[in-house]
């Protein structure tokens, strides 16, 4: 529902090069290029690369590859300005893998650049299948001491094991946003809200979505 494209923004200046890893059928890089940077792409699946290309006008100079998030060779060290990892993260289930892909990131990024990471949250996943299951607590897919979810279509991490992994990894920390939180249960209401009041609601969003226990 709600995306990071403000954020980035708030760290690109004229002239900058951005590498969008795991790129998806193009949420982000298409935006930015179509703005007049310089995007760089990678996506691992040949039916993805498919549908980013059908969006794709002789304009849009995007240079879109097929590549694997834990091999950045094809990219010059320090190259790149800002780099998204909107994807990687909870995808990969080896913690290896995972710091693997944070040392690649690290590499292409220019001294001074900023990487973007994206997480699910273990925890609010529970209201969510809650919201479709009534008899979700007992019949989940997670571990019923721990409450640790486990790992189907996506990997999960905590708040604590997200910070972990980038400690880890070295990364310094910046902000903590949350987007999503529970606003895909509430999906029926937005769409009843006048303009004005969806405005102001979005206003509030972002008051609170940086806030430590939203996160």
């Amino acid at each position: 529902m709600f995306d990071y494209r403000s954020y980035i923004e708030k760290y690109l200046k004229d002239g900058d090069k951005i590498l969008d890893i795991c790129a998806g059928a193009d949420e982000y890089s298409l935006y930015f290029v179509r703005k007049g940077y310089e995007v760089s792409a990678l996506e691992l699946t040949d039916a993805t690369i498919a549908a980013f290309k059908k969006k794709l006008t002789l304009e849009d100079k995007i240079d879109l590859v097929q590549g694997n998030v834990l091999d950045l060779s094809r990219y010059a060290d320090k190259s790149f300005d800002i780099v998204l990892l909107f994807g990687p993260l909870y995808h990969l289930k080896n913690y290896a893998d995972k710091q693997k892909c944070i040392s690649e990131a690290k590499c292409v990024c220019k001294d001074g650049g900023k990487i973007f990471f994206a997480f699910i949250s273990n925890d609010l996943v529970f209201l969510t299948e809650f919201a479709y299951d009534v008899n979700y607590f007992n019949n989940g897919d997670y571990d019923k001491e721990t409450f640790k979810l486990n790992a189907f279509l996506f990997v999960f991490h905590t708040v604590g094991s997200a910070r972990k992994l980038l400690a880890d990894g070295g990364i310094n920390i910046l902000h903590e946003v949350t987007f999503d939180g529970t606003n895909e249960l509430l999906a029926a209401r937005f769409n009843e809200m006048s303009d004005k009041d969806y405005t102001q609601y979005l206003r509030h969003h972002f008051y609170i979505c940086e806030k430590s226990e939203q996160v």
